[in-house]
């Protein structure tokens, strides 16, 4: 099983430090970022049966894998955001590739 966490810049330290006195859970392997490197490691870990965190400190998933939503005033929407925006306003879409 694979577990991913992603945590807001502005509160990441204090939820890490509140996850790491209430923690519960206990993982095989932490896995530090998600991008194609983490996200492949950590599939192939969980394939072989280990229990398996990967922790992103960015609010997407994906490292330079994943893509984002910028609206008409040229401010980037967080893509949970966006999936409850009803009606969807009209965005510009980019994918972050390597720079």
């Amino acid at each position: 099983t694979t577990h991913a966490f992603s945590l807001p810049r502005a509160t990441r330290r204090t939820r890490l430090r509140a996850a790491a006195v209430e923690a519960v859970e206990e993982f095989d392997v932490v896995v530090i970022g998600s991008g194609i490197g983490g996200l492949s490691c950590a599939s192939l870990l969980a394939a072989a049966g280990r229990e398996v965190c990967v922790l992103e400190a960015h609010y997407e998933l994906g490292g330079c894998a994943h893509e984002y939503d910028v609206d008409l005033d040229g401010k980037t929407i967080p893509s949970e955001k966006l999936k409850t925006m009803d009606p969807r306003p009209p965005t510009f879409k980019f994918e972050a590739g390597p720079s």
